[in-house]
């Protein structure tokens, strides 16, 4: 965290004086009209989404701000499934960096074409992860990583689609009680 907020803090130096510079002409005319045409589109690009989001919030529309606060909350623990795997391995808890990892590997297994990436996941994994854990514990955090983000919320997936498409017992499928053979259509 404290190298992120320097690299931000220096990013933030670097364009202050980046403006003053082009603010004081040292760059030449067209780099300042430039500069003015781009800080102009940003601001009012910057009015834009503002105003659109306020206009959403005054019609009642505020669901849309919730649910994207509710998605940003579940990919951000999503993607700290492979640190607190980590950290219960007793590795160093690095958040920043095992969120950038697990991305990495999810981009990787997802140009694999297996079901849920299946191998490329677990080789993106002790690839990608092999430099911060020591060798003994990456196989099991990677099995124990791929569980809880693959199989167990598959196994419930699978359960959940078992139950919703089961048929009712003791009702007559066709005329006269016995089965006729045939699926129903959409329009019965």
């Amino acid at each position: 965290v404290r190298s992120i907020s320097m690299g931000v803090v220096w990013v933030l130096v670097g364009l202050a004086a980046l403006s003053v510079v082009i603010a004081a002409g040292w760059l030449g005319r067209r780099v300042r009209v430039w500069a003015a045409s781009a800080s102009r589109a940003v601001r009012r690009w910057v009015r834009g989404v503002m105003g659109d989001w306020g206009e959403a919030v005054r019609r009642g529309k505020w669901i849309a701000a919730v649910n994207i606060m509710l998605a940003l909350t579940q990919w951000c623990v999503r993607f700290s499934i492979a640190g607190l795997v980590l950290a219960a391995f007793g590795v160093e808890w690095r958040p920043a960096l095992y969120w950038l990892l697990q991305y990495m590997v999810q981009s990787i297994s997802s140009i694999v074409p297996t079901p849920g990436g299946a191998g490329g996941a677990e080789a993106g994994f002790l690839l990608l992860f092999a430099p911060f854990v020591d060798a003994d514990l990456l196989v099991p955090a990677m099995s124990t990583w791929r569980l809880i983000f693959f199989f167990l919320p598959l196994t419930g997936a699978a359960l959940i689609f078992f139950l919703l498409n089961r048929k009712p017992r003791g009702r007559a499928s066709g005329p006269g009680g016995g089965s006729s053979g045939r699926l129903p259509q959409p329009a019965e």
